[in-house]
């Protein structure tokens, strides 16, 4: 598990990417005993249920078990296991503390775009479906990250780790389930997260047992790591301050400001007129116009069928750009919202209210009686 958490390519914002360059080192191997193209691994090697890091997985597998039959050999493994099960109740508050504060701030879980909003249900992957469900409940997002938070949180106290390893546990299994359920490509690296979860409450397991078959338990061996106090905290301050700002710094980077109407950002515009079309888009029967937070501007026509153009839009601004250079301003007239390019007006539109759609709305029913329309 240390292995496979240390080769891991997981992006970060402050501590360097170690995982990302050697997970690299592996490449050349994946390349040599798989029969997918070289350009094709090297495209997804780092995306967690690729290929590249299945065979990379397995193969420090094999790795972990020489290691241990060496530290076996050497009389060494009663050292190296507290050692080993620090590191991975590091690894898991990391992964429960960032994901838990991302729910929080909704850099996970974000409200779902403007076309996933149009889309029809039965057109959408299972993937995508429920990380849009996901996104329009502020309660439910808030809910789960408060537990992973928690989770998170008591994993740093050693008289509390177990605790917070039997939440991981739960967390990690109904995530693995999700990932599997829904075919998100997050697999390997959940049941990843979920065999750490295992490994940290394994010495409470037999305890934990023994007291649930009413037999009084035996206290719990807790392992020590056997160096200086002084050494063993300042280590552990070093590490937890490495976590709280890998996991602080991506908010206070990316943080996603609210919805503002008027600014074409994150919007939807129904067209009432069509007068020209920008060289970049192909003349269609178009009715939406829709612009996805992510840089792109997505055409949906009369049939539902929908059209996207990477673009670069300008922070509060209402203009975007092509990748050729085609610049188009908006205009605000009235209620008319008119797209132009070099004054020439390409479509007159109308903003489409996207925050009073029924799946936005946050409503909440204690009676069944309440939700009939008077």
């Amino acid at each position: 598990m240390c292995l496979f958490f240390l080769f891991l390519p997981f992006p970060t914002d402050v501590v360097p990417e170690l995982g990302t360059h050697l997970s690299k080192l592996f490449l050349p191997f994946t390349t040599s005993v798989s029969a997918t193209s070289p350009e094709i691994l090297a495209s997804t090697h780092s995306f967690s249920d690729s290929i590249h890091l299945y065979l990379q997985s397995a193969l420090l597998g094999l790795f972990a078990l020489a290691i241990v039959w060496i530290l076996v050999r050497w009389k060494k493994a009663h050292l190296a296991l507290p050692w080993f099960r620090a590191t991975i109740t590091l690894i898991l508050a990391f992964f429960l503390l960032k994901y838990g504060i991302e729910k929080w701030t909704r850099l996970q879980f974000p409200v779902p775009p403007p076309n996933i909003l149009h889309a029809t249900t039965g057109s959408l992957d299972k993937d995508i479906l429920f990380w849009s469900l996901m996104g329009t409940s502020k309660a439910y997002a808030g809910f789960t990250g408060f537990i992973e938070i928690l989770a998170g949180a008591l994993l740093f106290f050693r008289k509390t780790r177990f605790i917070g390893g039997y939440l991981a546990l739960g967390v990690f299994a109904n995530v693995f389930a999700l990932n599997v359920g829904f075919d998100i490509t997050v697999k390997l690296l959940s049941l990843g997260l979920l065999f750490a979860s295992l490994f940290i409450v394994a010495p409470s397991l037999r305890p934990v047992f023994t007291m649930l078959s009413l037999k009084s338990p035996a206290p719990i061996e807790l392992e020590a790591i056997e160096i200086k106090p002084i050494f063993r905290r300042a280590l552990k301050g070093f590490a937890v301050t490495l976590i709280l700002l890998e996991c602080i710094w991506p908010v206070l980077n990316r943080f996603q400001s609210d919805f503002d109407k008027e600014i074409i950002h994150q919007q939807t515009f129904s067209i009432i007129q069509t007068e020209h079309y920008p060289k970049e888009i192909t003349p269609r029967d178009y009715q939406q116009l829709h612009f996805h937070p992510n840089g792109f501007l997505i055409l949906e026509t009369s049939n539902g069928q929908f059209y996207p153009h990477e673009v670069r839009i300008s922070q509060g601004a209402n203009q975007f750009q092509f990748a050729n250079g085609t610049r188009i301003k908006v205009l605000r007239h009235g209620d008319d919202w008119l797209f132009t390019n070099e004054g020439h007006l390409l479509w007159r539109c109308r903003r489409v209210a996207n925050e009073k759609l029924p799946l936005l709305q946050d409503n909440f029913h204690w009676t069944v009686e309440s939700m009939i329309p008077e």
